[in-house]
């Protein structure tokens, strides 16, 4: 659709070219006095961000459902510099997990891990339903295993093209935990797990993600 065009006494009006996306919200950070960039990660185009306008103001009607982890559509207004992000409709605010601090927790550090490791318009369905499901299962959930937070990372590395559970030289019985993580349903990530491992599966899947991430940043650079 053309940006502009003309009315009919020669004067010229703008057609905005709206883009409405199921999102998620990943973050969102202060700009100017009452506006804020609003990070998303969208099933249609990835993670991006938009510029909220006014949406600290009292009277905004957007920003109650622009907190992380609000699953949304969002209606968007491509710009030359910023994309504006102009009405939001919530579609579920997971309400159980902002009621349980443990959830919160967990819900946080997996759409802040998104949110450091993506790029921005890099579209991955795999990944948005990745967090949508893993949203879902916090919400309802009544136990939460032990390993759930290492699970997801391990999750979205492997999605991300890491698969922890596929390195060569790794024991045999640490591979079979590592496959647990990646594979299993979110309420059996911790069977089959001996406690004593627990903190050996930690520090592997970190060593791993952070060997990954830094050849990734060498590879960009022309190091290696």
């Amino acid at each position: 659709m053309s940006p502009c065009g003309r009315s009919l006494e020669g004067r010229e009006f703008v057609i905005l070219d709206l883009e409405f996306m199921i999102s998620i919200v990943l973050s969102r950070r202060d700009f100017r006095e009452t506006d804020q960039i609003i990070t998303l990660y969208t099933a249609e185009k990835g993670k991006i961000s938009a510029l909220a306008r006014g949406v600290k103001k009292i009277t905004s009607k957007n920003s109650a459902f622009l907190e992380p982890f609000f699953l949304v559509e969002a209606e968007v207004v491509p710009g030359k510099e910023l994309t504006r992000l102009t009405r939001v409709q919530p579609i579920d605010a997971f309400k159980n997990i902002r009621l349980d601090f443990d959830k919160i927790r967990l819900a946080g550090h997996a759409v802040g891990l998104m949110d450091r490791l993506i790029q921005s318009e890099e579209s991955d369905r795999a990944i948005f339903y990745l967090i949508l499901d893993y949203l879902k299962y916090l919400d309802s959930a009544i136990v939460l295993p032990a390993m759930l937070s290492s699970a997801f990372f391990a999750r979205l590395l492997k999605v991300l093209g890491f698969d922890i559970s596929e390195v060569p030289e790794m024991a045999r019985d640490l591979r079979l935990h590592m496959s647990n993580l990646t594979c299993s349903g979110w309420q059996d990530v911790d069977k089959r797990m001996d406690r004593k491992c627990e903190s050996v599966v930690h520090s592997e899947l970190h060593s791993f993600a952070r060997f990954h991430c830094e050849r990734e940043l060498a590879n960009f650079s022309g190091i290696w």
